[in-house]
């Protein structure tokens, strides 16, 4: 796992969670994996800036060039943890973030 986002950090791409609880379970130190622990969830995501490429064909291409450098970390989670159930995009006024997120569902 910390590999796989090593390389996708380093493809800048960022690695985070919607939620996060404030400290890793037990009494552990800090380190890259045991600050995986503190996520609900993992989101890859990237941000692009408002630019006159996002209303032509270059902005189709880079969210697949995303969705495809993402694909480790995908098939990591759906190989151990199971497939997502859903997945969301959304689009903001705010600088016309575009926001791809795919993550799993619990359910009852």
């Amino acid at each position: 796992m910390t590999g796989i986002i090593g390389r996708l950090t380093a493809k800048h791409l960022e690695i985070g969670a919607a939620e996060a609880i404030k400290s890793a379970p037990g009494a552990t130190p800090r380190t890259p994996t045991v600050e995986l622990l503190r996520y609900k969830g993992l989101i890859a995501y990237r941000h692009w800036p408002t630019a006159p490429w996002l209303g032509t064909a270059a902005a189709k291409r880079r969210v697949v060039e995303f969705l495809r450098t993402a694909t480790p970390l995908q098939a990591w989670l759906d190989g151990r943890v199971g497939p997502s159930l859903t997945a969301t995009l959304s689009e903001t006024g705010k600088g016309g973030v575009l926001h791809v997120r795919v993550e799993p569902v619990r359910t009852g």
